[in-house]
């Protein structure tokens, strides 16, 4: 216990942080301006914005956040950790010898984003989270920038839809009910354009109705199944249902 209490103290004692002041930058090394060493410390920072003031007539410098960010031999590594101005913390970058992996954002001190990163770009599962429950909102993953999927869940737990991307625009979303069953598939004709399909199922996997869907959401075509599998036109009442769920497909 002694051995621990003393190498905190230690650390805390010969800890320094600094300003952007006094260092400088060249290529990706940050280097003491006073001697010209690569740092080993802390800067600490602040980012403001600066807009109108209507009162004064003048422009003014509104604080944003206060960065106190890690360096080891002139590159940020471990933790760089943001506060707001109550001092609650608001985001967490992690570093290792200059490489941003990870990115936490919070808000009123829970947790609401993890999101992952290669070469300074989002790659691998990115999360968001209910910051009341804790729980996974949705994971999306990533490839180089490029978004793969995204998986959204039910506050349950269980998986409520999937999304499949080509070029960052979707060509399949599946959802599902609370049991993992089909609940409704929705596929894209045509890239870059919003024209789909949608069909429906029962709790049972049978098939109730089916619409074509152009680029403004308007059904073009809609028929519905009996048990039996035999199709007919949909009805107005028929259509008026099927539009409210085309309407809900933008919470998925």
């Amino acid at each position: 216990m002694k051995i621990i209490l003393i190498v905190l103290l230690f650390s805390s004692i010969f800890a320094k942080t600094y300003t952007l002041d006094d260092v400088k930058k060249i290529k990706h090394v940050t280097y003491l301006k006073k001697n010209n060493t690569p740092l080993n410390g802390t800067i600490i920072s602040e980012e403001t914005s600066e807009a109108f003031d209507t009162k004064t007539g003048a422009f003014k410098q509104y604080f944003i956040r206060k960065n106190e960010t890690p360096y080891v031999n002139g590159k940020i590594d471990g933790v760089e950790i943001s506060t707001n101005k109550y001092g609650k913390v608001e985001r967490k970058k992690f570093y290792t010898n200059g490489n941003h992996y990870m990115t936490q954002s919070f808000y009123g001190g829970f947790l609401l984003e993890e999101n992952n990163y290669k070469n300074n770009q989002k790659h691998g599962k990115c999360k968001r989270y209910n910051i009341w429950s804790n729980k996974i909102n949705s994971i999306s993953t990533y490839e180089n920038a490029k978004i793969i999927s995204v998986k959204h869940y039910y506050k349950s737990g269980e998986i409520k839809s999937v999304t499949i991307f080509k070029d960052d625009f979707p060509y399949r979303i599946n959802v599902y009910y609370t049991t993992g069953k089909l609940k409704a598939e929705i596929i894209y004709k045509t890239l870059y354009l919003f024209e789909r399909t949608r069909k429906e199922y029962d709790i049972n996997g049978n098939l109730i109705y089916e619409v074509d869907i152009n680029n403004n959401s308007t059904i073009i075509k809609g028929y519905v199944y009996d048990k039996n599998g035999n199709k007919k036109e949909m009805n107005n009442a028929q259509l008026h249902n099927a539009k409210i769920d085309i309407d809900n497909e933008r919470s998925l």
